[in-house]
């Protein structure tokens, strides 16, 4: 499950972006053993800590800032940006969750949450048993009743979770007895355990059960949420900070450290100075290469790669922005799409925008999927000889002498959405620079945000540069790129019969080897359609306090280790003894 948004909208501006708030005025409390004057502790308790001995008099203390963006929902069905479903990993529970080798075959690796056992009855119905220890936040205990609820929200169409499309094949789910969730699907597939337990975060039915859905949104529960996660919130200042206080109870033990804040940031650089100064602990990604220099430049400081599940195309709106029930004046035609991309010289603008931090794009898919392989063809490389000549052919030439193409009185020419990130930015100018090259006019269309997602989802617009992050199974190939996506991810429409029946038989197929060669001929006829210009692959960086014992990175739930924090107490920072006693 991801959301609309992508990983590297990382850290788009909010109000209050980078002031610890009402968090500086509290750890002002909090001092050393060998106290400084109050001008020094307003700096030190916040900035660095004191350079003396600190004792946990609780014997359990840490705290980890995360500068990140900020948060923009805390209601589990309708995240809107990553950083939500980070907060989610921390303060609600799934049933289960994928283990350390990201298997989403049957149920090999997977990690416990609030099921404590489950049973494959028959090939269309799996019993979960629930942890009877399991309670809400409040102390109610959850049961059965609380998954039915739950599965019911996220299947309705008014809430329109981002989520739903994964749960279609779910017929029923229904309580057998307080503790045994049973699930019934439509059909048999590899993967129904993993789409059962791995894309919903379990709601607390005794507190939402009679509202409306369509007012969920905005209900107090969406403000002041209860889980039953290893963390409960304590505060939430919308635009500025989260804070999350560990369930010392939490029934599969307590998490490593007491609290983790996340603390809104103006972007990426933004939250690289939060960092270095001191101020923060975790960075979940550090694109920027002077950025990464600068991480790694800092003494307290390490930087941790992982595997990365993104990747940044630029995808064409095959539909006319115009009338959606009609094809695109340019990008309709395969053969204009395929051009274009072989006009683009995707080494070189992935040297120019990455620095060499970046793998070549060949297809929606990267190393953090099990279908990924280094031999995947380019089925487009750069060749823009042989693409003037294909324009040639579909009778585009510059008649007027003006370097632009045109046909028809029509000039080659198409404008390229490009949101707040300075990465993106800087590629949209290298691409403009190459196609005007080849006599293609692309005009770049800086927006905001809002105004981005609001153009996707409606439609109006030609081509947007963007970025995705895959979740653990190849089967987003069959959502993102076909039909099941339009309106979501697949804004621009994509949809091929054959790709289409490849990667629905690759995802319900029994056999491993067949399956991995549907997704390579899958692969192979969405990158000769070319609905997008594939372009890299970012790799991945985070930046942690060298504080905290080893952090393991999941290229899709970054921010799930944070409940393994831990730090040694000869290791204590001002900031570790924030709300510890």
């Amino acid at each position: 499950m991801r959301p609309r948004s992508t990983p590297d909208l990382l850290i788009p501006s909010g109000p209050g972006a980078g002031d610890p708030g009402d968090l500086e005025t509290t750890l002002m409390k909090w001092s050393c053993k060998h106290m400084f004057a109050l001008a020094a502790v307003l700096t030190t308790l916040v900035f660095s800590g004191c350079t003396s001995d600190l004792t946990c008099e609780s014997g359990w203390c840490g705290t980890a800032v995360v500068a990140s963006a900020p948060v923009q929902s805390l209601f589990p069905p309708n995240p809107q940006l990553d950083v939500d479903l980070g907060v989610y990993d921390l303060v609600f529970s799934k049933l289960a969750d994928v283990g350390p080798d990201f298997n989403t075959i049957g149920d090999d690796g997977f990690v416990n949450g609030l099921a404590s056992s489950w049973v494959f009855e028959d090939e269309l119905t799996i019993s979960v048993a629930l942890n009877p220890l399991a309670k809400w936040h409040d102390g109610t205990p959850v049961t059965a009743q609380d998954v039915v609820f739950t599965y019911s929200i996220y299947q309705n169409p008014v809430v329109n979770s981002i989520a739903r499309s994964r749960l279609t094949a779910i017929a029923s789910v229904t309580a057998r007895d307080s503790l045994t969730a049973v699930f019934r699907f439509r059909r048999f597939y590899p993967e129904q355990f993993y789409d059962a337990v791995s894309h919903v975060h379990i709601l607390p039915s005794h507190l939402l059960e009679g509202v409306p859905p369509e007012d969920l949104r905005t209900h107090e529960f969406a403000l002041h949420p209860i889980g039953s996660g290893p963390y409960r919130v304590v505060r939430w200042t919308p635009g500025e900070l989260v804070e999350l206080a560990g369930d010392s109870t939490h029934f599969l033990g307590r998490p490593g450290i007491p609290r983790v804040i996340w603390r809104a940031v103006g972007g990426p650089t933004a939250g690289v100075d939060e960092v270095i100064a001191n101020r923060a602990d975790f960075l979940h990604q550090v694109g920027e290469p002077t950025d990464l220099e600068r991480i790694a430049a800092a003494p307290h400081l390490r930087l941790i790669e992982y595997p990365s599940n993104t990747y940044n195309y630029v995808g064409f709106n095959l539909r006319d922005p115009e009338d959606t029930t009609q094809a695109h004046p340019l990008f309709g035609n395969r053969a204009i799409r395929r051009a274009i991309v072989m006009c683009v010289n995707r080494p070189a603008l992935m040297q120019s925008v990455m620095g060499g931090r970046a793998l070549l794009l060949v297809g929606p898919v990267t190393p953090a999927s099990a279908i990924w392989s280094e031999d995947l063809a380019d089925a487009l490389p750069f060749d823009s000889a042989s693409a003037r000549n294909i324009l040639s052919d579909l009778g585009w030439f510059d008649s007027n002498g003006d370097g632009v193409l045109d046909r028809n009185g029509r000039q080659l020419e198409f404008d390229l959405l490009v949101p707040p990130v300075a990465m993106r930015a800087r590629g949209a100018l290298v691409l403009q620079e190459q196609l005007g090259r080849s006599g293609i006019q692309m005009n770049i269309v800086d927006v905001e945000w809002a105004a981005f997602f609001d153009m996707l989802g409606r439609g109006a617009f030609d081509a947007q540069y963007s970025s995705l992050g895959q979740d653990a199974s190849p089967a987003s190939l069959a959502t993102d790129w076909t039909e099941d996506g339009f309106g979501e991810i697949n804004a621009g429409r994509y949809s091929d019969p054959e790709y289409t029946k490849l990667v629905r038989e690759a995802r319900d197929g029994t056999d491993r080897t067949q399956s991995l060669n549907k997704w390579h001929a899958a692969l192979k006829v969405i990158n000769e359609d070319a609905p997008a210009i594939w372009l890299y692959i970012p790799k991945k960086f985070a930046a942690v306090h060298e504080r905290f014992d080893d952090l393991v990175l999941s290229p899709y739930q970054p921010w799930i280790g944070l409940s393994k924090l831990r730090v040694e107490p000869s290791h204590f920072i001002e900031r570790d003894l924030y709300g510890a006693n």
